[in-house]
């Protein structure tokens, strides 16, 4: 059972760097470092833009935000993301952010980390407002890995067959959908192996089949994409079943 202990109210910049700190045990990464920044010429020089609300300093570890985005989770989500993005590829940064030369926009780990922010922003908001008033306590292991499962299976259960459906009747930005959903639903069940103990051979099978449905829209070989989908989604639901069996 999760026992909380409520101390006195945190400063946010505090909290932001404790909840930094959870993020960590949640997804077993090192720890990153909060660096807060506040006129235009800080961020300019932390993040070689004056106008962005926080980056991610890969070569030391350091989150950066700006003084008005400290109780923003959803930042905080997205710049710890970059972080965990770098340690599921063991520290290789060419690896973790290959495309960084290319637009903002079309960047691959930046839509996983914009993902990975909006989808887990609902549960970590609650724990954000208890460490603001002081709370301690660990993980709710249990939640959080029901939290992740459930979106799992909202994505591929709900989503995913919807965009396949747009795809069969011209609606040509479904096909790219559903690769960058197959993007961001891999990354989020790699975190999930590090969170949750999810089958890492399993996982990445099920990320696999969801590149191979998005490649068969491609080609207009919609049967094949339907069947490979429902595969996927016999597969996800076997493993999630399996990782909610161990809670």
């Amino acid at each position: 059972m999760l026992i909380r202990r409520r101390g006195r109210r945190r400063r946010p910049g505090e909290a932001a760097q404790k909840l930094l700190e959870e993020l960590a045990r949640d997804f077993g990464t090192s720890a990153p470092k909060l660096r807060v920044v506040g006129s235009p010429a800080e961020r300019l020089e932390a993040c070689g833009d004056a106008e962005v609300a926080g980056c991610y300093r890969f070569k030391e570890g350091v989150v950066v935000l700006s003084e008005e985005m400290l109780e923003s989770v959803e930042t905080l989500l997205h710049e710890y993301a970059h972080h965990l993005q770098l340690a599921l590829h063991d520290g290789d940064w060419r690896t973790a952010f290959a495309d960084t030369w290319s637009p903002h926009c079309r960047r691959r780990h930046e839509a996983e980390a914009k993902a990975f922010a909006s989808w887990l922003t609902p549960f970590y908001k609650r724990r954000f407002e208890k460490i603001l008033e002081g709370s301690e306590g660990g993980a709710d292991r249990e939640r959080l890995c029901g939290h992740i499962a459930a979106i799992v299976e909202r994505e591929v259960g709900r989503r995913a067959p919807k965009l396949l459906e747009e795809a069969k009747r011209g609606a040509w930005h479904a096909v790219g959908e559903l690769y960058r959903l197959a993007d961001n639903v891999g990354f989020m069940l790699s975190a999930a192996r590090r969170a949750c103990g999810l089958d890492a051979s399993s996982a990445v099978a099920v990320d696999l089949g969801l590149g191979r449905v998005a490649g068969l829209a491609e080609k207009d070989a919609y049967a094949e994409a339907e069947e490979e989908l429902e595969w996927v989604k016999g597969e996800l639901s076997r493993i999630l079943g399996r990782m909610r069996a161990r809670f």
